[in-house]
């Protein structure tokens, strides 16, 4: 049954529809990703900020799709759509640029991998968030949940087990360095970002 991402994203563990098997995750981030080819090869559009409650996924058979409507203007004010920003937009040091496409996907991949923010680690969590300009500091200024290099923002077990048995578990360890690779130096170094079809070669 298809269900918006923000819902299927923040239901507790025990409540979470889970992917019924590989193919259907595996079709579900492949679709994701065809979704932004679509925008990019459509001359020079991109995909922008985004909104978790118009992206549907379904977890039976991996079915992706946007719903329509969506105000940009709003978006940048609203919490959730924020923690989906890059750093250089949070930051307010760039305008939306397709390496802010490319780190978005990143974040829409790895949620529906590990069914976890890429952000949201202990040092995020403790720190409530009551209005944008939190939201802004605290996700303008991330530390990636897996970093190899910094366990500061890392996960705790009794509190998140699913994303930590995932990645411990995932075999695919291209695909995981890809994504230390762009959510720890691609943070500040958009060069070092994947583009759509390079995540496409990682998850075939």
């Amino acid at each position: 049954m298809k269900q918006e991402l923000y819902h299927w994203l923040y239901q507790m563990d025990l409540h979470r529809e889970r992917f019924s098997n590989n193919d259907a995750l595996k079709s579900a981030m492949l679709n994701t990703i065809k979704f932004y080819e679509i925008v990019h090869n459509n001359g020079a559009h991109l995909v922008g900020p985004i909104n978790l409650h118009e992206l549907l996924i379904d977890p039976e058979n991996g079915h992706f799709e946007v719903k329509a409507g969506g105000d940009r203007d709003a978006l940048m004010q609203d919490i959730d759509s924020v923690k989906f920003m890059p750093p250089e937009i949070l930051n307010m040091k760039s305008r939306w640029s397709m390496d802010a496409d490319k780190f978005v996907l990143a974040e829409l991949l790895f949620v529906l991998r590990y069914c976890k923010h890429p952000y949201d680690g202990r040092r995020v969590l403790e720190q409530p968030i009551t209005d944008v300009n939190i939201a802004r500091q605290l996700y303008g200024n991330g530390r990636f949940i897996f970093d190899p290099a910094d366990s500061e923002n890392g996960l705790d077990y009794y509190a998140d087990p699913e994303p930590m048995d995932t990645w411990r578990h995932d075999e695919n360890s291209q695909l995981k360095d890809a994504f230390v690779q762009v959510f720890t130096q691609g943070f500040s170094d958009i060069g070092v970002r994947f583009n759509d079809n390079a995540w496409k070669q990682l998850i075939e």
